[in-house]
């Protein structure tokens, strides 16, 4: 829950300028910090938000620097890509349930569609991917037989 808890506190924190994204952003955490918090611990957790809002905002950084935009970014989407990305990793290595599999695989898509909009940032929300995968393809899960 800790994971959750600080995303929470990040996401007020960053003054989100959309209520709806602030509401989709802390729903997810809260659906998703969860589920890869029971899978492999509050600790590596927390690691992989963190470091899916760090590469989040380091390619929009990037990005931005190629491609200049008027406007800021907020917020931690980034952090809650990183967790899906991670969740269909965890998911995968452990051989979960392929309605949820179905489900995160869904919820990515509808994600990144929803990027494409003005004032959401594709940007940050790639960058979390690119921070949360390969964390979780380097931790060890356990595999369930079910």
């Amino acid at each position: 829950m800790l994971t959750i808890a600080v995303g929470f506190g990040i996401e007020i924190a960053t003054n989100h300028f959309n209520w709806l994204h602030l509401l989709l952003n802390v729903g997810l955490l809260f659906w998703i910090g969860r589920i890869v918090e029971q899978q492999i611990g509050t600790a590596r957790g927390a690691l992989i938000y963190f470091v899916s809002v760090l590469c989040s905002a380091a390619v929009i950084l990037l990005v931005h620097n190629w491609h200049p935009k008027e406007g800021a970014t907020v917020g931690a989407s980034g952090g809650v890509f990183g967790l899906l990305g991670a969740g269909l990793i965890i998911s995968y290595r452990q051989n979960s349930d392929d309605r949820f599999r179905r489900s995160l695989w869904i919820v990515l898509a509808v994600g990144f569609a929803v990027s494409v909009l003005p004032g959401i940032s594709m940007a940050g929300h790639v960058g979390g991917i690119i921070g949360g995968v390969p964390l979780a393809l380097l931790m060890k899960v356990q595999r369930n037989e079910n």
